[in-house]
């Protein structure tokens, strides 16, 4: 499921100080 994925992806993103969509 993308929304999983997504929603997997953004936590490690912002966990690591990171924003997925920072465009």
């Amino acid at each position: 499921n993308w929304l999983s994925t997504q929603g997997y992806l953004r936590s490690l993103f912002e966990r690591n100080g990171h924003q997925p969509e920072s465009r």
